[in-house]
């Protein structure tokens, strides 16, 4: 009985796959060998003790690193800021110009402006009326001058030649004075006329009340310690670092625009101050009004 090739072949590669198998488990027997054998040894790493201490204590650099000093930039021997110390730069808006400042022309507090701005409110009028003295048809009027002590007594036709004012007008009268009351209840006030020497301008003051004007004050606080001060536009202020100029004044909303000289550097640098609201609490502000005059007075509403 012969077998033909095409019966032939189907056999044979049987017999090569099935001998692959064979091979392959051997090796993975003996693999499987070798790595158990492998894992039951102990391995250990021998040293001597000076290696020893020189492979697990290795010697420690108690030096304390010291950052070299900056190096000159190209834009001129100055110019020494980097990543971590930047310059200080303020933009003045009247003049279009930058200033850049070193930070350590400041000390510690690199963004301190060694001036702060308390609250900004109106000037008394040089003078106040707070009262009279004397009988009728005598009366003289009772005057205090703006930061100086002491009281004034004048009447009608004196002369402040410093000042420039002239009391022209003085009179003391009774008014009515109105009240949930059923009967009448009257108050009496001494009121003032001042003539302005430069505009001839007149201007009433009341004793009911202080008398303001138009011009704001700055009122400021040195960081280096001291008062408060009452500046106008144009004062300067000045302590151990820099002097300050108070370059303009602004009553609503209340800011104030300083120019600050340090000492020593040839730049000036200016800057928009505003009042914090703890320190606008501190600092009583008037109601601003305008001058009373005589054609505006509330004498017409006075009772003989």
């Amino acid at each position: 009985m012969s077998i033909s090739s095409k019966e032939l072949a189907p056999k044979i590669w049987l017999i090569l796959a099935g001998g692959v198998v064979a091979i392959s488990c051997t090796w993975c027997v003996q693999q499987e060998v070798t790595i158990r054998r492998i894992r039951s040894q102990t391995v250990g790493l021998h040293l001597k003790a000076a290696d020893a201490d020189q492979v697990l204590r290795p010697p420690i650099n108690l030096a304390t690193p010291v950052w070299a000093a900056p190096s000159i930039q190209s834009a001129g021997r100055g110019w020494v800021y980097e990543l971590f110390s930047p310059p200080i730069i303020h933009y003045n808006a009247r003049e279009h110009t930058y200033t850049v400042m070193d930070p350590v022309i400041l000390g510690v507090e690199k963004s301190a402006f060694g001036l702060e701005l308390l609250a900004v409110k109106p000037e008394l009028y040089p003078l106040q009326l707070v009262g009279y003295v004397g009988q009728k048809d005598d009366y003289r009027a009772t005057l205090t001058r703006s930061r100086e002590p002491g009281v004034l007594f004048v009447r009608a036709g004196h002369h402040f030649a410093d000042l420039g004012l002239t009391l022209t007008r003085f009179a003391v009268r009774k008014f009515l004075v109105e009240t949930n009351e059923t009967w009448p209840v009257y108050d009496i006030a001494a009121f003032a006329v001042f003539t302005e020497d430069q505009t001839g301008l007149a201007v009433e003051l009341d004793s009911r009340r202080p008398l303001y004007t138009q011009t704001p004050l700055a009122v400021v606080l040195l960081s280096a310690g001291g008062p408060p001060h009452e500046l106008h536009r144009g004062d300067s202020l000045a302590d151990a670092v820099a002097t300050y100029l108070i370059e303009s004044v602004q009553l609503t909303p209340p800011e104030v625009r300083v120019v600050r000289q340090i000492v020593g550097f040839p730049q000036a640098e200016t800057r928009l101050l505003h009042p914090r609201i703890d320190a606008i609490a501190s600092v009583v502000v008037p109601r601003v009004t305008a001058p009373h005059r005589p054609e505006q007075s509330a004498h017409d509403l006075v009772t003989p």
